[in-house]
């Protein structure tokens, strides 16, 4: 997860429109997650142990690779260590503004449902019926891909908020496709809410990312990206693996999970969460992340 808050970082540090150019650049780490999906699927590691193997052979093609990166010296460098910077306490002076803390605090709560669907979505599909579970998976990525090279017009016609009311939304749909499709198996529902990944993830994590980059200073962009994985992929994933794994095994007997009763959890968690963001994120002026 560290690597979330790195990435984007590197990436600003070394664009001069990231409202625009971001998505483009982003767009191929959703290419390469559909790569890896394809992978496990033709190798038929969708339930085998051997999909670490591949997963592990990445991540250290990932570290050699990255000696190839652009060289982008950290803000701080040349100045005394201190532990202010060390404990990124500067990007805790953003939350000051209600809206960011509002934007925060959803974003935290919106990773705890979000934690069902990484632990849960590929068994779900498995047990629909689908035999490449992988491969299907990667349907929402191949969807991610569209969204994606379209979010600069988003950006343009609905501004920061409604994008990220728009994600939130999706993961309500979704999860509530999930619940609506469990006990007939019914397939398309659950192809559609595996399809809806690509506005789940863009409209909410990509443009909150964006938009925690137009917030911050130079300065503090690394503090402030690493800010946001710790609330969401730490804070909030974790947390919600716990509570979920709680529901899953609360609604199992004999082996047999009631998908119906897992999914609708989520469904309404983040549909609570998405209307306390709706009335509590305000900023004073129009964002304008085209410009």
């Amino acid at each position: 997860m560290p690597t979330l808050g790195l990435t984007n970082t590197l990436s600003f540090h070394n664009m001069s429109n990231p409202e625009k150019q971001f998505p483009m650049i982003r767009v191929w780490g959703t290419i390469g997650w559909i790569a890896a999906n394809w992978v496990i699927s033709t190798l038929a590691y969708d339930k085998s142990p051997n999909m670490f193997y591949v997963a592990g052979g990445s991540g250290i093609l990932l570290g050699i690779y990255s000696f190839s990166l652009p060289h982008t010296p950290p803000p701080a460098k040349g100045r005394a260590f201190s532990v202010r910077d060390a404990l990124g306490l500067d990007a805790l002076a953003l939350l000051k503004s209600r809206a960011f803390a509002a934007f925060t605090l959803c974003s935290f709560l919106t990773c705890i449902p979000l934690a069902a669907y990484y632990a849960f979505a590929g068994d779900f599909v498995g047990a629909s019926g689908f035999t490449k579970i992988a491969q299907t998976m990667s349907f929402g990525q191949i969807s991610e891909i569209g969204f994606m090279l379209i979010m600069p017009l988003f950006f343009a016609r609905l501004g920061v908020k409604w994008m990220l009311l728009v994600g939130m939304a999706a993961w309500v749909v979704r999860y509530g496709l999930f619940s609506a499709a469990a006990d007939e198996q019914v397939e398309w529902m659950v192809l559609a809410g595996v399809i809806l990944h690509g506005i789940c993830y863009d409209f909410f994590f990509v443009t909150g990312q964006i938009y925690v980059d137009q917030k911050s200073t130079p300065a503090i962009r690394g503090q402030a990206q690493g800010l946001l994985v710790l609330v969401t992929q730490g804070l909030g994933l974790g947390i919600g693996a716990q509570v979920m794994g709680r529901v899953a095994s609360a609604n199992t007997t004999a082996g047999v999970r009631d998908w119906g009763a897992i999914w609708i959890v989520p469904c309404v968690f983040a549909a609570v969460v998405m209307v306390i963001f709706f009335v509590l994120f305000n900023e004073k002026k129009k964002q304008d992340l085209t410009a």
